[in-house]
Order: C-alpha cells, then structure tokens, then sequence
C-alpha cells in the first residue's frame, strides 16, 4: 500500500491509503483482539511486530523473554526485537553457530 501511495504521490495524484498509527482510538478494538489473542498464548512468548519488528503488543510470557534479553523495561520503552535477538552483546554470543546462520560477509 504504501508503494501504491508513493506512485499516485510521484504521479501527482493524492494519496489513496491511510496509515494509522497503533494506538488510534481507532484501532482499539483491533489492540483488544491482540490482547485476547496474545493472552490465550501464555505461558509461552508471543508478540505482536510492526513490519520493522518493534514491538507492539506482548504478553507477559513475551515480556519476560525481552526482559530477560535486554534487562528491565522502562514503562513505554521501545523495544526492537530484531536488535534485542541479534544484538553482539544480547543473544549473539550465546548462539554458537552464529557465523553459519548470519551473512556476516558481503555477498560475491
């Protein structure tokens, strides 16, 4: 969608699709039906990610992974899961097959 906007944009014309930030009053019912979902999930981590993969929406079974990760969290802290997974000083040195899984070298 957001491709499809910036061609009409480049072409001249208004934007078609609206991009709604997560805490809209909006989307509440949408954050509620995460929250069930998210819920039914515990004990066992699950999250809800932006296509950036920060974090959204968690349960607490999430939380206590991330915490784990990343130390204590601040009230409204921004967490990023894909630094918190692949961090050098977070979860990294604990993979021990990291250099075989992770392109670490440019491409030939």
């Amino acid at each position: 969608m957001r491709q499809y906007n910036a061609l009409l944009v480049a072409a001249g014309f208004a934007p078609i699709w609206r991009e709604t930030e997560f805490g809209a009053p909006e989307l509440k019912q949408v954050r509620q039906a995460l929250d069930y979902i998210l819920s039914q999930q515990e004990p066992f981590p699950a999250a809800a990610v932006d296509r950036r993969w920060n974090l959204l929406q968690a349960n607490e079974g999430a939380v206590r992974l991330v915490e784990f990760l990343v130390g204590p969290l601040a009230p409204g802290a921004k967490i990023n899961l894909a630094d918190a997974l692949v961090a050098p000083d977070v979860l990294r040195p604990y993979l021990t097959n990291w250099p075989d899984r992770a392109l670490l070298h440019p491409q030939r």
